[in-house]
This record gives C-alpha cells, sequence and structure tokens, in this order.
C-alpha cells in the first residue's frame, strides 16, 4: 500500500471516529447548541442552551434555556429542552414566556424586508405568497407552561398559567401535509391599568396546512365581576393572494346572581370577506331574554361591513322595550367624520325618560 493511500485510509478512519463521537457522545449535542446559538443570533436571538447532556443518538437535553427578543420585547425561559431524533419530537418542560410590548411602533428602515431592487415588501403581499413548512415542523411538546403579556407602563397585564401545548404531525401519507396544534390554559389574570377585569381557560385547535389555517375550535370561558361568559369559535384562513377570512363566533352568558343575564343569552358574530386589500362582511345576531329592568327581551340584528377607509353599518334593528330602533351609520378613518341615522317605533322607555311613540333620529 502506498503512502497515500495508507494517509487516505487513516483520513477515513480519524473522520469516521469523529462522526460516531458526534452521535453516540455529549460532545455531538454541545455542538448542535452552539450552531443553533449562532443560527439565531443571525435573527437578534440572544440564547443561553446552559447546560447540555446526552448523545444525538438518544435523547440529547438541554438545562437552564434562556432565549431572548430585544426587537420584540419577548423572553422565553425554559428548565429543560429535550430532543428525539428518531421520533422528530422536541419537548418543553415548564416554559416561562414573557412580552412586553414597547408602547410605540417605530419606523425602522432597517427591519423592513426589502425585495431584489430595493423596494419594501408589503406584509399583506408577503403573507398571501407564504408557504408554511408543514413537512419540516417536528412534533412539539409543551407542559406547565406560564405566558405573560404586558402593555406599555403595565397599562395591560394578561397572564395564562398550566400552558399546555402540542403539535402532531399528519401522516406522512397525506397530501398535502398537515399538522394539528392543540392548546389549554388558565387565564389567570387580566389587568388594565391595574383593576382585575377578570379570569378564565383557555382550550382550542387548530388544523394548519401549507397554505391555510383551520381554527376547528376555540372555547374561552370568562369571569368577570359582573358578567360571566363563554366564547366559541371556530374559521379558516387561506394564504392566498387576496387572504380570504372566515370566522365565526359565539358569546353565550351564564347565570349570575344580580348581573341582569340568564343562560339563553347569546350573541353569534359572522366574519367573511378578504384581508388584502380589507374587506369584510359583518353579520350579528343576539338574544338576551330577560332584558334590562322591566323592559322584558332584547333581541339585535346587525349587518355591516369593514374597508380599507370606511366602516359600515348597513342595517342594525334592535327589538326590545315593546319596540323597535333602526339604525344605520358610517364611520370614516381618514376624515374622522361619523355620520349616524337612527328611527324608532313604539318605543316605552319608562325607566329612563317618559318617551314613547316613534320617530326619526339623525
Amino acid at each position: 500500500m502506498t503512502a497515500v493511500g495508507r494517509m487516505s485510509k487513516y483520513a477515513a478512519a480519524i473522520a469516521a471516529t469523529v462522526f460516531a463521537a458526534l452521535l453516540i457522545t455529549p460532545l455531538g449535542t454541545w455542538l448542535a447548541g452552539a450552531i443553533l446559538s449562532r443560527m439565531l443570533a443571525a435573527d437578534d436571538w440572544h440564547i443561553d442552551l446552559g447546560s447540555s447532556r446526552g448523545a444525538l443518538l438518544g435523547r440529547p437535553t438541554y438545562g437552564g434555556v434562556r432565549l431572548r427578543h430585544p426587537p420584540s420585547g419577548m423572553t422565553i425561559e425554559a428548565p429543560r429542552l429535550a430532543l428525539s431524533l428518531w421520533d422528530y419530537e422536541v419537548e418543553v418542560a415548564a416554559p416561562q414566556v414573557e412580552l412586553r410590548l414597547t408602547g410605540r411602533q417605530e419606523e425602522d428602515s432597517s427591519a423592513i424586508p426589502r425585495g431584489e431592487a430595493g423596494a419594501e415588501v408589503d406584509f399583506w403581499e408577503a403573507a398571501g405568497e407564504m408557504t408554511l413548512p408543514v413537512g419540516l415542523l417536528p412534533n412539539i411538546s409543551i407542559a406547565d407552561g406560564h405566558f405573560q403579556l404586558r402593555g406599555a407602563s403595565d397599562s395591560l397585564h394578561v397572564e395564562l398559567a398550566d400552558v399546555a401545548v402540542s403539535y402532531a404531525r399528519g401522516a406522512s401519507s397525506e397530501s398535502p401535509p398537515s399538522g394539528l396544534l392543540t392548546l389549554a390554559a388558565t387565564l389567570s389574570a387580566i389587568r388594565h391599568l391595574g383593576t382585575d377585569l377578570g379570569t378564565g381557560n383557555v382550550r382550542g385547535s387548530l388544523a394548519v396546512f401549507e397554505r391555510a389555517l383551520d381554527l376547528n375550535d376555540l372555547s374561552i370561558d370568562l369571569k368577570a365581576q359582573v358578567l360571566s361568559a363563554t366564547v366559541t369559535s371556530r374559521g379558516r384562513l387561506e394564504l392566498s393572494p387576496e387572504l380570504p377570512l372566515s370566522l365565526e363566533f359565539t358569546i353565550r352568558s351564564k347565570a349570575e346572581e344580580g348581573s341582569g343575564f340568564s343562560v339563553g343569552d347569546s350573541v353569534r358574530v359572522r366574519v367573511s370577506g378578504s384581508l388584502h386589500p380589507l374587506s369584510l362582511q359583518l353579520a350579528v345576531k343576539g338574544a338576551m331574554r330577560e332584558g334590562v329592568g322591566e323592559g322584558g327581551p332584547v333581541n339585535v340584528t346587525l349587518r355591516g361591513r369593514v374597508e380599507e377607509e370606511v366602516v359600515v353599518v348597513d342595517s342594525a334593528l334592535v327589538m326590545a322595550a315593546g319596540g323597535e330602533v333602526s339604525l344605520s351609520g358610517s364611520y370614516r378613518v381618514g376624515e374622522d367624520s361619523l355620520n349616524v341615522a337612527a328611527r324608532f317605533r313604539a318605543l316605552s322607555l319608562d325607566s329612563l325618560v317618559a318617551v314613547e311613540g316613534g320617530g326619526l333620529l339623525e
């Protein structure tokens, strides 16, 4: 065997040994973490993986994980992050997530994506052309999480506890590929300017496709000082140029002593249209069985639309106090102008003012 042949053989043996060491020793886990840190740093993420143990071919685990993204005000801390290459799975234990809003939106041209010719890329156009990497996402499991959203100067505080999130990949034979994202959490606090607004629970699931998002079911149980209600919703967003959106949600009140509401009180809202350009149709229908005071039941029906520069109520009908009120109007954003017309008929509001009859108010 020539000297060159021996050198090639030795080089191949050394490379194989190093490769095996990266796969079956903690060295590979440490190196993978270092590479990930470098990659995330390019997007302004600061990451500290703390400790690492386990082999890449086993179940590599990182402890004391901390991520910060100063531009968005987000901080993520997790005592444990485990990977499984065989199961293609990521497991995160007890993450603490905080998102702090800055209270201002800066016009920073360096943060705006640009095209090849230097032109600014429109966010909505980019979203309409987006293809989600559903086939590349691993299975994800997050348990015992905690999330906090804080507004500027702590004016707003939303807190979620016992957060459980999972993402399950669809069958490999599915075309197009899909995944299912599920969420369950306790809404432990909603505060505005230091005032407690309510608590509740959140649960739901979202089907994820390459070019669409399907909200299968989202349920939010809210309990406030004067009202308890359940909000359920379903909808679909398609990732096409016009970003078609369809959304339906229902608000059902729960009977609370002294609240003035009954179990039958509900409001149903339907939204359909496109986000780019903004053109949405709105339909609202609600009923309040017991009504307010001695006024009897209240029924509300509304149809309207939301466009780029105008919000229009085409028709609204409120039936209460033995009569009805018809409303229509519009609000133009650019002109900051509001036009409203109201017509009432056989309306008796003895408990408020001594008015009974009909008329037109503009």
